[in-house]
């Protein structure tokens, strides 16, 4: 039978009619990986082993770009030899675009590397590895067990926090502020920040409790208040998006949660002196919020005045901003966004992230 003159005519062809008679174009579907936990595994040792790499080395950098390279290599071998393994297409495409406009706010402002002490070639390859390693995680969460890949990092991660904590305590503790191993404080409040989120993915409530009590613990001595802050609301939206609202409408559980509720409002009354004196404990020498040079009359250590060099950066060169890697000092994500990337920049970030955020939804 001929059936091209009525394929011509039809609305624009899809469903089984259309696999039918091109079964090339049906969408491979994508199987379990064999061997999975293993990769599981392999790729959290991986990613740890650039945490330890780091730290234990003193933050060469020749180290740290074998580290990376084997977690990109682990993604390469589960891609090219299990053949059912791949990325979803979507996903590959966000990430090309994104690609596209990182190396673009480098090409367009070649100029602007002179007078910074980054150059070109190095911020070409930092966004080459960047983009990398944003491969591998796509890799990974679209063919590995995500949950076992985060559990298996709070594992391996919770005895580099542990050492660093006791170097920490052995060297002054809350007297100063503290750099374990002479890393950045700042480098270990992300891996802080880094293991509460792969905390939250443990089975059980104590196994949470652990990494995340030693996060903390850490935050607090070397005064990484930005992250605190992260983790502080990276489990708020936990507890929030994991409870079962619905089950508290039973009478029984409003009536616990009602006595809980007046139970802390008594408590808070009668100890109010108590509780004054933790908030100002948590402000004072905690949030360092009056410390005359880490505090708010300091302007944030010089961070407010970051950021109002972003923005003016940003509004001097709104479309490409100035560059990749030229603001290195801003300490504010969206603003180093707009000020190296300018809007085509931003704009793509915003739409990644709404993209994953209706995903989860």
């Amino acid at each position: 039978v001929n059936m091209t003159p009525t394929i011509n005519k039809m609305a624009p062809p899809t469903g089984r009619f259309w696999l039918s008679i091109w079964p090339e174009h049906k969408p491979r579907k994508l199987q379990p990986m064999k061997d999975r936990a293993r990769y599981d595994w392999a790729f959290a040792i991986a990613l740890a082993a650039m945490a330890y790499i780091f730290a234990l080395s003193g933050g060469k950098l020749p180290l740290l770009v074998i580290a990376q390279g084997s977690v990109m290599l682990i993604a390469v071998l589960g891609f090219v030899f299990p053949k059912y393994s791949s990325l979803r297409r979507g996903n590959a495409v966000w990430l090309s675009v994104l690609s596209v406009v990182m190396f673009s706010a480098i090409l367009f402002n070649t100029g602007n590397y002179s007078e910074t002490s980054v150059s070109v070639e190095f911020a070409l390859v930092h966004i080459g590895g960047v983009i990398g390693m944003l491969f591998a995680l796509q890799w990974a969460a679209t063919n590995l067990m995500a949950q076992r890949v985060l559990r298996n990092l709070a594992f391996l991660l919770t005895p580099l926090v542990m050492f660093a904590i006791a170097i920490s305590l052995t060297s002054g503790g809350l007297g100063s502020r503290q750099s374990p191993l002479d890393i950045h404080p700042n480098w270990w409040g992300e891996l802080g920040f880094a293991l509460t989120a792969c905390a939250l993915a443990m089975p059980r409530w104590w196994a949470r409790a652990v990494p995340i009590a030693a996060a903390v613990i850490l935050f607090i001595l070397v005064q990484s208040r930005g992250a605190l802050l992260a983790a502080f609301s990276s489990i708020v939206t936990y507890l929030l998006l994991s409870t079962r609202w619905h089950r508290l409408l039973n009478p029984s559980r409003l009536a616990i949660v009602s006595a809980l509720a007046t139970f802390a409002s008594v408590t808070f009354l009668v100890y109010q002196h108590h509780t004054i004196q933790a908030w100002l404990f948590i402000r004072d020498d905690i949030l360092l919020w009056n410390n005359p040079y880490r505090g708010a009359d300091s302007g944030l250590t010089g961070r407010v005045t970051g950021w109002q060099d972003a923005f003016a950066i940003f509004m001097e060169s709104p479309i490409f901003g100035n560059g990749i890697d030229t603001l290195t000092d801003v300490h504010n994500g969206f603003l180093r966004l707009a000020g190296e990337g300018g809007l085509i920049l931003l704009l793509t970030i915003g739409a990644l992230i709404g993209v994953g955020l209706r995903k989860m939804m």
